[in-house]
């Protein structure tokens, strides 16, 4: 069974400034709907399901809602894949103009489903949703890859893409390194080489106004052999950005689920190897 660890408010830094397939998973049941707040306005986690069916990789997405006229643009997202398999695991997770997609992985031998999750809100000022140049991901090799928003903005969250479409090729860790800039490791378990996009999003906020910080679950152990579940969540009454999940592992230790819920940021993370690795997750909040 999966369990993930809560960490409530621990290692919190200020940082100054269509559907298709079964139900939505039901590990996580993140809060839809608009926020009274100052920031940020007509605040939404969406979410879309799709089937997962074993042996292939499989794309779905989900688009930011219209509010108040106005479309919302994408924070940050990320995917749930409903199986405890350690060969079903997150190929790309990233941006789109108005919502967010997933690619995953399944080897498993059985059929599943997952969910894309985007944070959405009104367009804050300085917006800005960027990419890295690719960058080379070798056969057999992992790589690192990362993006740095421009002078005067922060995160609010960010991505990675793979060019390939090799069920051997899953995302290790994708988190925000700090306050400004997105890293990645992306596992190439294939026999091709590929490469590696990242993305971030970025925007101008007053930190006064929007208690902007962030915070760390602290590092746990991800057994040998297991998935492992691990969960940041903001302080009392705070909202979650964006976030994400890092890994010290190498080849086979992948990332099996980042997501969203309403304060906070959850995770599963697969290790196949025979060795016990460790694990963090983050979120970007606001009061």
């Amino acid at each position: 069974m999966r369990q993930h660890v809560r960490i409530f408010g621990l290692c919190a830094t200020v940082v100054g400034l269509a559907v298709a397939g079964a139900t939505t998973a039901t590990a996580a049941t993140p809060t839809s709907g608009s926020v009274t707040g100052v920031f940020p306005a007509d605040y939404a986690i969406v979410s879309a399901t799709f089937n997962l069916p074993t042996g292939a990789q499989t794309g779905g997405a989900v688009t930011c809602p219209v509010k108040n006229g106005v479309q919302t643009v994408p924070f940050s997202g990320g995917g749930y894949l409903a199986t405890a398999a350690l060969d079903a695991n997150i190929n790309s997770s990233f941006p789109m103009a108005h919502g967010w997609q997933i690619d995953a992985n399944n080897t498993s031998g059985a059929s599943s489903h997952f969910t894309v999750y985007a944070v959405c809100a009104k367009k804050p000022k300085g917006y800005v949703m960027q990419k890295s140049p690719a960058v080379d991901n070798p056969a057999g090799a992992q790589t690192a890859a990362s993006s740095t928003c421009p002078n005067g903005t922060v995160l609010l969250g960010g991505g990675a893409l793979s060019s390939s479409t090799s069920t051997s090729v899953n995302l290790n860790s994708s988190w925000p390194d700090n306050t400004s800039t997105w890293f990645t490791y992306m596992n190439n378990a294939s026999g091709s080489d590929a490469s590696v996009t990242v993305f971030r999003v970025c925007a101008k906020l007053n930190v006064s106004r929007t208690g902007y910080l962030v915070v760390s679950s602290g590092t746990f152990v991800n057994s040998s052999g297991a998935q492992n579940g691990i969960e940041a969540e903001c302080e009392s009454g705070g909202l979650s950005l964006g976030g994400g999940l890092t890994s010290t592992g190498l080849e086979g230790v992948n990332m099996n689920s980042s997501f969203p819920t309403a304060g906070g940021w959850s995770g599963d993370e697969n290790n196949a190897t025979a060795t016990n690795v460790q694990f963090t997750a983050y979120v970007l909040c606001v009061a």
